[in-house]
């Protein structure tokens, strides 16, 4: 496993925060990616500490596009 890098991480910030289908994303993927081995075997690609910051990033991400798109619905009618 490896770490994410600092610019992934700031880089999602961002977007979750702007309430972005990106920071969705990059939440998703850091969270989810996986990998296999020399031995077959499936694992997380980043590891627990990169997984933990993407989580509530995720979470905000789509908190944030969900809050936008209920706002955008609801001003059309």
């Amino acid at each position: 496993m490896k770490r994410a890098s600092t610019w992934l991480l700031v880089i999602g910030w961002i977007f979750a925060v702007l309430g972005g289908l990106i920071g969705i994303g990059i939440g998703a993927y850091l969270t989810f990616a996986k990998t296999t081995g020399a031995n077959g075997e499936m694992t997380f690609k980043y590891d627990a500490n990169s997984r933990k910051q993407s989580i509530p990033m995720l979470a905000i991400a789509l908190l944030f596009f969900s809050i936008g798109v209920w706002l955008r619905i609801r001003t059309t009618r």
